[in-house]
């Protein structure tokens, strides 16, 4: 038995609700219960990037490892979340200097497990089960679940991933600033969103609580339809780009609260650059070689 099926049971569906449940968002994505992986190429993977894998991720990712899930959020509209069950994609997102940096957010034997937001927000598990969540900017940190079982209820039932967190400063520290349930509105500088707050999720709908007036795309389309634009004239980009620790660029697609906002102003979005294939998901994170002259 799993350790979904030990903290949860073999739970059925109400034939009167329409909700998905945590573990039929992995079955669709391709678990099943007894599920094994090969994990010694990851097992390398980690000590490459001067991670161990401990037992408790060892037995995580030899059932879970390479699942790639749409997940329900609660209050979304129909939007839906992206967790991807594979360290390589929060790997290549993290350099060498970024260790030292880590083990003073969580213990020292916390090592990356996947990636939820898309591959926006990192996924690590400490040698006794318990999760953290780190936004791939530095800009948040959470505890997310005490208990692997736990974790992928908090990522896959609906939650989506939304726990208090605490911001962090420019250089990766805590600082005493903390997003709770209840109290996210304070973060979201809505001074500055007099046009679009009128758009915005009844709570943001992004892990460790995200304000959704923190992507660029909010300001663009603020900007825009301050200056008098129809909504559904203003057309935006469908993301953004980044750089990883490697120099390689990212193209990085919008995650749930750009989506939800998107929707609801009834935002027009461009097609995405030369090279990136339409159909990504939820927050994707791809690798993006720009062409000659773009």
């Amino acid at each position: 038995m799993t350790w979904f099926q030990k903290l949860f049971g073999a739970k059925s569906r109400s034939r009167k609700t329409e909700r998905v449940t945590a573990e039929e968002c992995l079955a669709v994505a391709g678990w099943v219960p007894g599920r094994t992986c090969d994990i010694a190429e990851t097992e390398h993977a980690f000590e490459r990037f001067g991670f161990r894998l401990h037992d408790k991720g060892r037995e995580f990712l030899r059932e879970y490892q390479g699942l790639a899930v749409d997940v329900p959020i609660d209050e979304a509209d129909g939007i839906k979340g992206f967790v991807h069950f594979a360290p390589d994609m929060a790997l290549r997102l993290l350099g060498p200097s970024d260790k030292p940096r880590l083990d003073a957010l969580m213990p020292e034997d916390a090592c990356p497990i996947g990636t939820t937001g898309g591959h926006t927000v990192l996924v690590f598990m400490d040698g006794k089960g318990r999760s953290y969540l780190l936004d791939m900017e530095w800009t948040l940190f959470a505890e997310l679940a005490t208990s692997p079982g736990e974790m992928v209820e908090a990522l896959c039932g609906g939650r989506n991933g939304r726990v208090d967190s605490r911001i962090l400063d420019d250089l990766g520290h805590p600082t005493g600033e903390l997003i709770r349930n209840g109290d996210e509105r304070r973060h979201w500088r809505l001074d500055q969103f007099p046009v679009l707050s009128r758009f915005l999720p009844p709570v943001s709908l992004s892990p460790a609580r995200r304000p959704p007036t923190w992507r660029a795309m909010a300001r663009a389309a603020e900007q825009a339809l301050a200056k008098g634009g129809s909504p559904d004239k203003v057309l935006v980009t469908c993301g953004g780009f980044t750089s990883s620790p490697s120099g390689q660029t990212m193209f990085v697609a919008h995650c749930e609260n750009c989506l939800y906002v998107r929707a609801k102003a009834g935002l027009q979005a461009a097609a995405p650059p030369p090279g990136v294939l339409p159909g990504f998901r939820v927050g994707e994170v791809i690798p993006f070689q720009p062409p000659p002259g773009w």
